[in-house]
């Protein structure tokens, strides 16, 4: 049996027709997004048929991963208006193991300055032919800040979390 596939729809414009019960609130047969217990693909049938167990929802997005820059791309999705899900491994409140760092001009417009845990005015690289002075200063962003921003951000856009791992993306 041939899936059919979705139009393609203008950003918003599935999750109004969602609502207005104009697009099918599941995805195609074999189209699951998470790979575990419960169902992952909706009934047999073609688009219009019987809609899938309310275990599994359509959102306009999911993001896979919940490090800095999944928190980062969800709570943007969900500030452009779009319902978005998260899929990690781990709860999105794990502690990150690594440490990330990040030009200071970059951080100040985004007035988030107030991330960081360390700032070196006067950066350079030290090669074989002595110093090279960078003229940026340098910032190590504090992790459990800068997480419970990027945490508060999903929160208030209403990310729905699912732990588990992506089967396959398309």
């Amino acid at each position: 049996m041939e899936v059919p596939v979705p139009p393609r729809l203008p950003v918003g414009a599935r999750k109004e027709g969602v609502r207005r019960g104009l697009v099918p609130p599941y995805l195609p047969e074999g189209r699951g997004w998470v790979e575990g217990p419960g169902p992952s693909t909706p009934p047999r049938g073609a688009w219009g048929a019987a809609p899938m167990s309310e275990a599994i929802t359509m959102d306009d997005a999911l993001v896979v991963g919940a490090g800095p820059a999944g928190l980062a791309i969800a709570a943007a999705l969900c500030e452009a208006g779009l319902r978005v899900a998260g899929l990690a491994p781990r709860a999105p409140d794990a502690p990150w193991p690594n440490t990330y760092g990040i030009w200071c001009d970059e951080l100040a417009p985004l007035g988030l300055l107030g991330l960081l845990g360390h700032r070196w005015e006067a950066g350079a690289v030290f090669l074989e032919d002595g110093a090279l002075p960078l003229g940026r200063a340098y910032g190590l962003l504090d992790n459990a800040r800068l997480q419970a921003h990027l945490l508060g951000r999903c929160e208030r856009g209403g990310v729905a979390w699912h732990r588990g791992t992506a089967a396959a993306a398309e």
